[in-house]
């Protein structure tokens, strides 16, 4: 039996910098590469204000989404990925999906956006999917999750 769950935030126990290393060290890149070469999505993992500082730079904002893109494009290349791997990768189509409701949500009418604030439910419904059908086939699962509030 498997209990999972499969959320992205910017918070919690997870160091989002440990991100990188483990970025770096799927694509064989040097300790700097990551940070010269992808410098505002290197600032998104390493500083948690930074998706928030970028809420209204929307050319920080396509910047961070490009850059997500390539390296998506490059795991994409390599053959028989690990389930780390898978992961991570996973990771980086997620982390797409919450820098967009962090940007483009206004909290304080979050009614009037309802493709954007249930974003966030629906990404991690598909995970739940993905991580029975992916990393766990055949396997008796149970998902554990938490709800953002009450009118999502």
């Amino acid at each position: 039996m498997i209990f999972f769950g499969f959320d992205f935030q910017f918070s919690g126990a997870v160091n989002w910098k440990s991100r990188i290393f483990e970025l770096e060290k799927v694509l064989n890149y040097d300790s700097l590469y990551f940070e010269s070469n992808h410098p505002d999505l290197y600032k998104i993992f390493s500083d948690r204000e930074a998706p928030l500082t970028f809420k209204t730079d929307s050319i920080k904002q396509q910047n961070v989404y490009n850059q997500l893109d390539k390296i998506t494009l490059q795991i994409d290349t390599i053959k028989n990925l690990t389930k780390d791997e898978l992961v991570m990768k996973r990771m980086l189509i997620y982390t797409k999906n919450l820098l967009t409701f962090m940007w483009e949500l206004d909290f304080q009418h979050m009614d009037d956006t309802p493709e954007i604030a249930n974003m966030r439910d629906k990404a991690m419904a598909n995970n739940l999917i993905w991580l029975k059908e992916v990393m766990y086939p055949g396997k008796k699962n149970h998902p554990m999750g938490c709800q953002l509030s009450p009118n999502v």
